[in-house]
């Protein structure tokens, strides 16, 4: 299947079951997911505030993943790359305990590489499903032959058995799954259904046949497991009778199988309905449950069988998933990928007992090359040297949000760093900076947003440099590039505390934005304050009225919602859901229906921020929103959670109402913000 590198912007969504973030601490373990479809290795941990660390990086087509504590091997299209962890024992970079690197490269050609390891004396093992055989790295070739199956005549660039998993024992190769025993080219085709065997390496026996699309033998606690895609079952083989003993039904397309202590790890993708991959036994099963196929892991219980915890990719981006492993000891890990250009500018060596890591700043005369990794075109090249006033120059960049925060963090306001806490930005980033001499004196940043539209994110000069043109002049070259992109109008939100806001709004007004209007009141208060309002304490929901984990909606209920039209597009409770407060989100059923939530976000250690909150407007009289949001406070009063912030959009007339009837006379703050904009088109 043809994939292609994911455009600026797209975004994910990831949920998971109630205690998924539970089972992670507990064990204090992460999982690292290839998907090919979409060109992305992930590496999901916890955060240091218990939240979901999502984090991802782009290779070309990843396949197979092995991983440990230190390390990760992983296939790409013509490529094999090992990452080193480069962080030092009980060392931690902006939160993350491990720091894997791509340190060395194998240059295989496109071999479709599927299952690979680490043999005893730690050479890469892969299965070479092109070839039809396993094959090891070779220093002068593209591989070198380390086994084929007995019913392999030739080998040729022809897929001819699918061969995909592979099974370790004692540091050996010993079993390996193929969909079928065809020796003719991709033969395996025709013998989806029942065709699929596992062989013995060590013996060339077949142990098991009759299997329908099988993937990711794996020997565990003495027991020979396997994923039966076909059918969407994990079990394990006898080996004496060399039967397949399914365990649990998983509903998806299985490929991807780890294993951490009682639990298995199942990879799920959502079944691609081609000549391929249709008319499988799995689509029978699936309609006999009346199930629907998800994309994400399933882990489950081996002594009982259940599915003890969950997580899924939502939407439409990822679909697809090929491996899964678990890092053990690894609670929140990060990596360098190749499309930005941090990776050149980090720096690890040992010296004595330590390892001593620089991050080298990027040479500010170097405007040809944009952070992505590609060359900027010659009008940016141009725009770079453009004068200011005497001794300055600008430059036009495009960074990634974690370079941005990297390198100018501290010239950001409003604080990028804090935005990023609780809400994903589109990469790349859009930003223009000032330099005089060596010194960065003035940055503004942009995010392209849908249709065409920008959005204003920050703007920051020195003081020495204020009053002289500079922010003026940055704001014109930042219209000029976007309208130069295409887009037609840029947009910004600021509050009317700011102490710079006289200055910012005669910026605004020398460019030729609209008059600013107001937009929202953004309210600040803490549990001692808003613990003294009645109702907090008081307020119950009406016995009709169930209140629920949020994290506990189903996918009939989500669907539901999606489908409603009767709150705005701002209210959605599926926004930014890898990093929602499960403890204190909730939602309303009655008579079986969601008819309103509450939806928080943990923005800091000591903050919780109430993102939105609904109720259907026929059941607005009976105080339920009020109720709702009562029982998420108390929620966040047991937790300690001392802070508490909210928005009320000025077209909330709802909100409003319930923002100065019960909410106001307990805040610590209440902020006005305001909206400019200006039409790019005619630039």
């Amino acid at each position: 299947m043809q994939t292609t590198f994911p455009k600026a912007g797209e975004k994910i969504a990831i949920s998971c079951s109630r205690h998924f973030l539970e089972f992670l601490h507990q064990n204090r373990i992460s999982v690292g997911i290839t998907t090919y479809q979409t060109n992305r290795l992930f590496l999901l941990g916890l955060k240091p505030d218990n939240s979901l660390s999502t984090f991802e990086r782009l290779f070309d087509r990843p396949m197979g993943l092995y991983a440990d504590s230190e390390q990760l091997l992983l296939a790409t299209r013509f490529q094999i790359w090992q990452l080193n962890n480069i962080l030092d024992r009980d060392e931690t970079d902006n939160g993350y305990d491990r720091l894997f690197v791509p340190r060395i490269g194998y240059t295989t050609g496109d071999l479709d590489i599927h299952d690979l390891t680490l043999t005893g004396n730690q050479r890469p093992l892969f299965v070479n499903t092109l070839y039809s055989c396993l094959s090891t790295v070779s220093e002068k070739h593209s591989f070198d032959v380390h086994w084929q199956p007995p019913f392999i005549s030739r080998l040729l660039p022809e897929d001819r058995c699918h061969l995909n998993g592979l099974a370790m024992e004692d540091g050996k190769a010993r079993y390996v799954t193929a969909v079928s025993r065809s020796d003719v080219t991709a033969g395996w085709r025709d013998r989806r259904e029942g065709g699929g065997v596992l062989i013995d390496v060590a013996n060339n026996e077949i142990v098991c046949d009759g299997l329908s699309m099988p993937h990711s033998p794996r020997l565990y606690r003495g027991k020979l497991w396997l994923l039966n895609a076909g059918t969407g079952e994990l079990g394990q083989v006898d080996r004496k009778s060399g039967r397949f003993q399914p365990l649990v039904f998983c509903p998806g397309y299985l490929r991807g199988l780890a294993f951490y202590d009682r639990f298995a790890l199942v990879a799920m993708s959502l079944p691609r309905y081609n000549k391929v991959f249709s008319g499988l036994p799995l689509d029978e099963t699936l309609e006999k449950k009346d199930a629907k196929p998800f994309c994400g892991i399933m882990v489950v219980d081996l002594e009982s069988g259940m599915t003890a915890h969950w997580l899924r990719f939502e939407g439409e981006v990822v679909t697809e998933l090929y491996d899964v492993q678990v890092l053990p000891g690894v609670r929140c890990p990060t990596m360098l990928g190749f499309v930005n250009d941090q990776i050149k500018r980090t720096i690890s060596f040992p010296d004595q007992d330590r390892i001593v890591r620089h991050t080298l700043m990027k040479a500010e005369s170097d405007d040809a090359e944009a952070a992505e990794g590609t060359v900027a075109p010659p009008t940016q090249r141009t725009a770079s040297q453009s004068q200011t006033r005497e001794g300055t120059a600008l430059l036009r960049l495009q960074l990634s949000c974690q370079e941005l925060e990297t390198r100018y963090g501290g010239l950001t306001f409003p604080s990028v760093g804090q935005r990023l806490a609780v809400q994903q930005l589109n990469e790349p980033l859009i930003c223009s900076l000032v330099i005089d001499g060596k010194q960065t004196v003035a940055l503004i940043v942009a995010e392209i947003r849908e249709e065409g539209k920008a959005l204003l994110i920050s703007l920051m000069v020195l003081p020495p440099y204020r009053g002289k043109g500079v922010a003026t002049r940055l704001l014109q070259d930042m219209e000029q590039q976007l309208a130069e992109r295409g887009l037609t109008r840029l947009s910004v939100y600021y509050r009317s505390n700011w102490s710079s806001l006289v200055g910012f709004e005669r910026v605004l007004q020398k460019c030729g934005w609209q008059e600013p209007i107001p937009h929202s009141l953004q309210c600040r208060t803490d549990i001692d304050h808003i613990s003294k309002a009645p109702w907090v304490q008081k307020m119950r929901l009406p016995p009709e009225f169930i209140l629920f984990p949020w994290i506990e909606l189903n996918s009939e209920e989500r669907q539901q919602i999606q489908e409603r039209n009767d709150y705005p597009s701002f209210l959605t409770p599926f926004q930014e859901e890898g990093r929602i407060s499960w403890e204190t989100s909730f939602g309303l059923r009655k008579d079986g229906r969601v008819i309103g939530w509450v939806i928080t976000h943990r923005t800091k250690q000591d903050t919780m921020q109430y993102t939105t909150l609904v109720i259907e407007p026929g059941h607005r009289h009976a105080a339920c929103g009020l109720g709702l949001l009562a029982a998420a406070i108390r929620r966040q009063i047991e937790m300690k959670i001392p802070y508490f912030i909210f928005m009320v959009n000025e077209g909330n007339n709802a909100g409003l109402n319930l923002s100065n009837k019960r909410i106001r006379p307990f805040l610590i703050s209440a902020v006005e913000t305001r909206l400019s904009s200006k039409n790019l088109g005619k630039l």
